[in-house]
């Protein structure tokens, strides 16, 4: 299995993330970063394919529809999952617009295996 990157400035989203990560895909690698910057950085450094990057929408520096641009450039955009608690239609629409996916904070162990699921099975039927 390849590398689970999660991108967020709340250390307590990213150890949610891990734990729910290692929950359902245990044999996965998990990198986080506190920036879209550090996310970036730490994406052009992975020697594994990303199968999925959770990016927060609202951080310091680039939001996460900006980190999503850039790392359009290493990984496939429907391998990317938006998170934010600031539900905005617009911004909605415009990560799903893109082909990225959204997952609403506060995140559930269900709801982050339900998006985990639907972009690993998209994966799989693009390279079928």
């Amino acid at each position: 299995m390849g590398v689970i990157l999660a991108i967020d400035d709340s250390m307590v989203v990213l150890a949610q993330l891990q734990r729910f990560s290692m929950t359902v895909a245990p044999e996965s690698s998990f990198v986080k970063a506190k920036s879209g910057e550090k996310g970036i950085e730490l994406a052009k450094q992975q020697t594994e394919e990303i199968d999925i990057a959770f990016i927060d929408y609202n951080m310091e520096g680039l939001n996460g529809i900006e980190v999503m641009g850039e790392l359009v450039n290493i990984m496939p955009i429907n391998k990317m999952v938006l998170l934010t608690a600031n539900i905005q239609e617009a911004v909605v629409d415009k990560v799903k617009e893109k082909g990225a996916n959204f997952l609403a904070k506060p995140m559930t162990s269900e709801k982050y295996k339900e998006i985990y699921d639907i972009v690993m099975n998209r994966a799989h039927e693009k390279s079928a």
